[in-house]
């Protein structure tokens, strides 16, 4: 359900932001006969970028772990690391301690816009280099973009079966289970007989992901062909529909998300509108206009890591029902049609277009991606053009604040919460 986000630097801020997501889709394997000598290290990669154009922008992304279950033994370590590009991932330990909202709940009365503080429980490596079951233990963000490590390593010292999972792609459901992008390590008592070694697993993984590959080149055609729709609006306006990515269908639980618009130009006319929706169950994804705004921005502390505040542009509902020619216009959160809610989200977005020219529009949350598209309007001529006030704005900053704490209960972002924190 969730999906992408990229995390944006402001004016120098220090960060060690650490991502790191991986996962290896576990292949079967006989087990070895005997149990190796010595404590294993194992590797599983967070994420995984499809490209199926020109260029430097990846047109998939995998929001799953390969391999996304593993077998290790009790003194062994795995190392996590980040292979999708700046597309971020974590690689999480809930320990039995309760999901982090992904975003805080507001300090204190309201004294103007609202602010949306990101969780340093979810973005900053957390707990210690060893794990039992009993305690949080985060990487924190890694991508390529964000300074710092981009592979975590955590040792395993009790047997039990533990769920893995990338805070950035994840949600917490109402009944307190995980969906999104995790995964499963099992860990065996020591000396026992190892289902794959380390580099069986690699192998696995590689095949895993070439598999991932064809599929999403597979259901790029049907990606593309779903997009061309019109529709009378109640004004005689004509009203064109925009698909908002596309999720390969089968065999990867939604993980495979195109990080495209279909169609990417289309052109009206003056007076007309373009709807925006996502036309799968499950999808995390934005449509805004004018200045892209920073997905994240900081603010020093005296001590400890600084704040970080996520774009209410992005995140929050901006501008009215009309683009004028000016300004910035958002839909804040789009969602599937099966998604549970995440604050003020929508499943569609509609934007008539008053003045002639050619608009460019993008998914805040992962322009990396090369997510965007442009409209071009036509000068409408003969009939006058049906008069459409604006509505809302951004500075409607009360009404947004009273829906920021519904974004607390579900955020994993990722989830898909620019696939944090693009």
């Amino acid at each position: 359900m969730l999906r992408k986000l990229r995390l944006v630097c402001s004016l120098g801020a220090v960060l060690v932001l650490l991502i790191s997501g991986a996962g290896i889709r576990y292949a079967s394997a006989a087990p070895q006969d005997q149990a190796q000598a010595g404590a294993q290290t194992f590797t599983v990669v967070l994420g995984h970028e499809v490209f199926t154009e020109p260029g430097a922008k990846s047109s998939w992304q995998a929001d799953k772990f390969y391999p996304e279950s593993i077998t290790i033994n009790v003194g062994d370590s795995i190392n996590f690391k980040h292979d999708a590009g700046i597309e971020p991932h974590t690689a999480s330990f809930l320990g039995g301690q309760k999901y982090p909202d992904f975003i805080l709940p507001p300090a204190g009365a309201p004294t103007g816009p609202p602010k949306l503080e990101a969780n340093p429980l979810v973005l900053f490596k957390q707990g210690a280099a060893t794990y039992d079951g009993t305690a949080f233990v985060n990487s924190g963000a890694m991508a390529a973009d964000i300074p710092g490590p981009r592979q975590y390593t955590l040792s395993f010292t009790k047997p039990g079966t533990y769920e893995l999972i990338c805070l950035v792609h994840s949600a917490a459901l109402p009944d307190g289970s995980v969906a999104g992008m995790k995964g499963t390590v099992i860990v065996q008592a020591a000396g026992s007989a190892y289902p794959m070694t380390p580099a069986q697993v690699d192998a696995a993984a590689k095949a895993d992901m070439q598999a991932d590959d064809a599929k999403a080149m597979a259901a790029e055609p049907e990606a593309k062909k779903q997009a061309v729709s019109t529709r009378t609006g109640p004004g005689g306006e004509t009203i064109y529909h925009v698909n908002v990515s596309y999720q390969e269908p089968t065999g990867t639980n939604g993980a495979l998300d195109y990080m495209r618009f279909s169609p990417t130009d289309i052109t009206i006319q003056q007076g007309d509108k373009v709807e925006w929706s996502i036309p799968t169950e499950h999808g995390f994804h934005n449509v805004m206009m004018g200045d892209e705004p920073d997905l994240f921005t900081f603010e020093p502390q005296a001590a400890g890591p600084p704040k970080a505040f996520v774009s209410t542009e992005i995140f929050l509902p901006n501008g009215g029902t009309t683009q004028t020619g000016s300004g910035l216009y958002s839909a804040g959160v789009l969602l599937g049609s099966q998604d549970p809610p995440f604050g003020p989200s929508v499943t569609s977005y509609s934007l008539g277009f008053a003045q002639p020219g050619r608009y460019e529009y993008i998914c805040g949350l992962h322009y990396h991606n090369g997510m965007d598209g442009h409209v071009t309007v036509l000068a409408r001529t003969g009939a006058p053009v049906p008069g459409m006030p604006t509505t809302g704005g951004r500075n409607d900053w009360l009404l947004s604040l009273l829906v920021t704490g519904s974004i607390l209960a579900l955020t994993g972002l990722a989830l898909r919460k620019r696939k944090l924190v693009q």
